[in-house]
Parts: structure tokens; C-alpha cells; sequence
């Protein structure tokens, strides 16, 4: 049994499917894929991953020796070209002319492959670029949620501090109300008595009525204080109650353009990854098809290079 190990969960790796990066790391395919959904980077070193460099691993044999699927799959085609020229018994005519169709076609497989390699050198690149661009668009959102939290939270300290003077002067009223209430009660109480003194004398019965007007007009004087002081406390209310209103309204729309802010966010993201995505597979595309147009001139050469054999077999 092998005695390589998985880098997440730690088991023998030819137990499940395995895969290994680029950086040198190997995993359970299943382990791997659950680390690339939160982030497309390797769990150990933190190095970016792409599709291609990804590969599988299988185990061949008792002992479990490792073999790379990449490394038997990709061989060169100079090098298949190389054994097909060398094979089989030709002569010096032929040799030479071998030799010259397939320098010509290592020259267009290296150029292929070299396309190829900075295709994926420009993904890699793009991906860096769109993950550049992804964190900077990130901390824009967050800076504009900051600075939007900052000035919602100034905004309520200050109708909270409103709130509280208010509440002040509520509390203030209120009381004042009371001692007036207990003022008109005593102040009754002495009126009644004078009331009483003077109706009880018989020979005062001018200063009587005269007392009872009195008395009469300071009993309106008090209810028109007590009623002054009970418009002011329903409009210290009526204010309470529209500040409490102007806050709950000011929380909406801070909610509201919070929301905005972090929805026009996430639209631009969707887009710069949408144009980003097909501007790189125009690029793809381009380079490859390049590439391919360059293979019929390899098909043209081995059409003389066979034409050049059959001459040199002629003559002989």
C-alpha cells in the first residue's frame, strides 16, 4: 500500500481518487473539489489553481506505485516523428529527405505547442487579473458599507440625543403639571374657607359677593393655566412621536440604499465576469485556430518529401 497521504483529510491516497496541483500537493478528488468551492487555490501553500493544472494520479500494481495520467499522455510530436522517420531501411536519398519533412513538421508541432503553452499562460494570467479585480471590487463594497454604516450611525446618535432633550422637557412638563394641580387644589381649599368666613358674617354680604367673583375669576385663571399647560404637553408629544417616525424612516432608507449599494455591486461583478469570459474565449479560440491554420503547410511538405522517394526509388 502506498504510504502517500492526502493533504486534507490525512488518508492513504490510493484508498479513494486521487489528483495532485501543480505546486506539488496531492488530495482525495473529493477533499479537493469541497476546498476549490469556497476558493479556487491550493489548502496548503494558498497558490492559485486552474483547470489545467490539475491532475489525476492512479495507482498501478500490489505495491501502489503513483503514475501521473499528464505525464503518459502528453508526449511530444517531434519525438513520434523522430521514431517514425528513423524506422525501416532507406537509403541515402531517402534519409535525407525524411530528415527534411521532419525538421519541418518538429517546427510546426513546437510552434503549436508554444501557442498552446501562452494560451494557458493568458488564462492563467486572465484569472489573476479577474481575481485582482474581484478583491478590489470586494473592498470597494466594503468601504461604501462602511462609510454608508458611519454615517447612519452619526445620523441616530444625533436623533437619540434629540430624543433624550425631549424626553427631558416631557418629564419636566409633567411635573410641573402636578405642582400646579396640587397648587389649584390648596389654592381651593383656601377659597372655600374664605368663601365660608365671609358668608358666615351676616354684615358682609357686599364683600362676600365680591370674594365670590374673586374667587370665581382665580378658579378660571387656573384652568385656563392648567388647560395652557396640557396643549404644551400634547405638542411635546406630537413632537416625540414625529422625531420617533423620522427615525424609523431614516433607518428604511439607510436599509434601502445599503441594499442598492451592494446590488449595483454585485450586477457589475456579473458583468465584468460575463465580458471578462468571453473576451477570453475569443482570445482561445483566435490563438488556436492560428495554430491550426499552420498545418496544411506540414501536409504540403510530406506530399513532396513522398514525391522526392518516389523519384529516388526510381532511379534506383
Amino acid at each position: 500500500m502506498s504510504s502517500v497521504t492526502c493533504s486534507v483529510c490525512i488518508e492513504y491516497l490510493n484508498l479513494h481518487p486521487a489528483c495532485s496541483l501543480k505546486c506539488g500537493h496531492v488530495f482525495h478528488t473529493t477533499c479537493l473539489d469541497m476546498c476549490m468551492k469556497r476558493k479556487r487555490e491550493c489548502p496548503v501553500c494558498r497558490k492559485r489553481v486552474t483547470e489545467t493544472g490539475i491532475r489525476k494520479l492512479y495507482f498501478s500494481g500490489i505495491d501502489g506505485e503513483i503514475s501521473n495520467e499528464m505525464d503518459d499522455s502528453i508526449v511530444p510530436e517531434s519525438s513520434k516523428n523522430n521514431g517514425e522517420g528513423t524506422s525501416g531501411p532507406q537509403n541515402a536519398g531517402e534519409g535525407s529527405d525524411s530528415s527534411d519533412s521532419d525538421s519541418g513538421e518538429d517546427s510546426d508541432s513546437s510552434d503549436i505547442s508554444d501557442s498552446s503553452d501562452n494560451a494557458v499562460e493568458d488564462e492563467d494570467d486572465d484569472d489573476g487579473a479577474m481575481n485582482s479585480e474581484n478583491d478590489e471590487m470586494e473592498l470597494s463594497i466594503e468601504d461604501s458599507d462602511g462609510e454608508g454604516m458611519a454615517n447612519y450611525d452619526e445620523e441616530e446618535e444625533n436623533v437619540a440625543t434629540i430624543i433624550e432633550s425631549q424626553t427631558a422637557e416631557i418629564e419636566l412638563l409633567r411635573h410641573q403639571l402636578a405642582q400646579a394641580k396640587t397648587e389649584l387644589e390648596a389654592s381651593r381649599a383656601r377659597e372655600l374657607e374664605l368663601a365660608a368666613q365671609h358668608l358666615g358674617n351676616s354684615n358682609g354680604a357686599n364683600n362676600s359677593r365680591m370674594t365670590k367673583r374673586q374667587l370665581q375669576h382665580e378658579l378660571d385663571k387656573s384652568k385656563s393655566n392648567v388647560r395652557k399647560m396640557r396643549e404644551e404637553l400634547g405638542l411635546a408629544l406630537h413632537n416625540v412621536a414625529d422625531l420617533q417616525e423620522k427615525l424609523e424612516k431614516a433607518n428604511q432608507d439607510k436599509a434601502q440604499e445599503l441594499n442598492n449599494i451592494r446590488q449595483n455591486a454585485l450586477e457589475n461583478m456579473d458583468q465584468f465576469k460575463e465580458s471578462f469570459t468571453d473576451r477570453f474565449k475569443e482570445d482561445f479560440s483566435k490563438a488556436f485556430s492560428s495554430a491550426a491554420l499552420k498545418r496544411p503547410s506540414n501536409d504540403s511538405s510530406d506530399t513532396s518529401g513522398n514525391d522526392k522517394r518516389e523519384c529516388s526509388t526510381s532511379r534506383t
